[in-house]
């Protein structure tokens, strides 16, 4: 008589495994996750930063920009200056926050026109600068969005 709790090995099956086909997502889905829900321009070291936010994120990114200084010195030296540093600043960069690793959202005072909105996250305090009425609508939907979180 054959043992019925013994374990059966099946041969394995040749070819590849089918994975689940995962159903497809939303048209409306995916607008909301890569159209920004907040956009603005945060003025940092003389220049302008785009910020946008998202239902999960922040991105940022800072492009290079003409320099001044640069300008002026090729000017005075009849552009040979120019030739051997260019006329654009050198550091540009992005970065994404996920709202996630926001931990809280701080504004202060920075003169008579600007309010710096800061994102304190877990490794890293991140501010924008921007006018009076953009930091009270943006504070307030960084806020609205981490409680989300």
């Amino acid at each position: 008589m054959p043992r019925t709790d013994a374990i059966q090995v099946r041969p394995r099956e040749s070819g590849r495994r089918a994975l689940p086909k995962r159903p497809p997502s939303s048209t409306t889905e995916r607008k909301t996750v890569s159209i920004p829900i907040l956009e603005f321009a945060s003025h940092t070291k003389g220049r302008n930063a785009q910020v946008r936010i998202f239902h999960d994120r922040i991105e940022w990114e800072l492009k290079r920009g003409l320099s001044a200084g640069k300008l002026t010195a090729g000017v005075l030296t009849a552009g040979v200056s120019l030739l051997g540093t260019g006329v654009k600043h050198g550091n540009a960069f992005t970065e994404m926050i996920p709202l996630k690793r926001v931990s809280s959202v701080v504004t202060r005072r920075d003169g008579m026109m600007y309010t710096i909105v800061s994102v304190i996250t877990t490794g890293n305090t991140i501010d924008f600068r921007v006018s009076h009425s953009e930091a009270k609508h943006i504070t307030d939907t960084l806020n609205r969005l981490i409680m989300q979180a």
